[in-house]
């Protein structure tokens, strides 16, 4: 069934609006994106395979009677190889989820038999929970955000248990990296999605608008990210301007691996890895984590296009 939803991290079975009929029905057939092939392209019901992806992960553990997170560990940042399998509705809604980490972690969804939905504070963003609301990921839907090439999003088991992994990607269909330009500029636009943890353990689902500046001859990109929004229940918003960040990106010639570091406005500091997506460095994504002291901690992924 599709939902509208409200959701909490990691307690996610707070009300449930109703807000259409199923979702996700009839035959789909499938297909692996590779680079020049978009979204646009593949059509409706059609299971599409994305490869190649970065994703964060961590193990956590949680004081569900308090709210709080209590520990992450064996932090796991921007690595290669995250893979989603993803199948979208008529109405160009999410009806299928499989999401396989670089580390090995693997969480299916589908519409038929779990809660899918579409978020109340930002209707570009969708959810799905495992019927048992134990397992959840909040995804960017390519369609809305007016992408070809890639998606971003967080996900989440075990919640409501005390105790499971959480963490971030971004997927999509990478640029060869002999297709990036090598010449000029371009300004990128998007969105990131995330979680932000207080020393204090308090955590909140966080998401701001990026701003992505590359230039093509030195192979370097400036990120900036403004107007952070955190909420703990996604429903009340309160604005986090401290985890509003900067940071930098470069890369080799011909290699469509960016690395670098990030600072925020609250002074975290940690490292970042994208890649451009499309046949032409279209579209950048990437995932980020940055650290403080403590439990503080903010980590999330992005997508942006020029």
């Amino acid at each position: 069934m599709r939902f509208r939803t409200q959701k909490l991290f990691p307690q996610i079975f707070l009300s449930i609006f109703l807000l259409s009929g199923c979702g996700g029905g009839g035959s789909t057939s499938s297909v692996t994106v590779a680079p020049f092939v978009s979204y646009s392209q593949v059509g409706t019901n059609t299971q599409v395979t994305v490869e190649n992806g970065i994703s964060n992960e961590a193990d956590y553990t949680y004081n569900v009677g308090a709210l709080t997170l209590t520990s992450l560990t064996n932090v796991q940042a921007g690595q290669s190889g995250a893979k989603a399998v993803l199948s979208y509705d008529s109405s160009s809604d999410l009806g299928t989820a499989t999401l396989t980490t670089a580390g090995g972690t693997s969480i299916s969804w589908n519409s038929a038999s779990d809660t899918f939905g579409t978020l109340l504070i930002n209707n570009n963003v969708e959810v799905a929970a495992s019927a048992n609301g134990e397992n959840y990921t909040l995804i960017a839907n390519p369609y809305n955000f007016g992408w070809n090439y890639q998606t971003f999003g967080t996900w989440l088991t075990g919640a409501g248990t005390g105790s499971g992994k959480v963490g971030n990607y971004s997927i999509g269909s990478p640029t060869i990296g002999a297709s990036i330009p090598t010449t000029g500029t371009a300004t990128y636009t998007g969105a990131t999605g995330g979680r932000y943890a207080t020393a204090a353990g308090l955590d909140y689902f966080v998401s701001s608008s990026l701003t992505a500046t590359a230039n093509y001859a030195t192979r370097s990109v400036a990120l900036t990210s403004t107007s952070s929004v955190g909420t703990r229940d996604l429903l009340a918003q309160s604005s986090l301007n401290a985890v509003d960040f900067t940071g930098s990106m470069t890369y080799a010639a011909a290699t469509n691996s960016l690395t670098g570091t990030i600072t925020t406005t609250g002074g975290l500091s940690g490292t970042v890895k994208g890649q451009f997506y499309g046949p032409s460095a279209n579209e950048l994504g990437g995932s980020f984590t940055a650290t403080g002291a403590g439990l503080e901690a903010f980590s999330g992924a992005f997508g942006a296009k020029k």
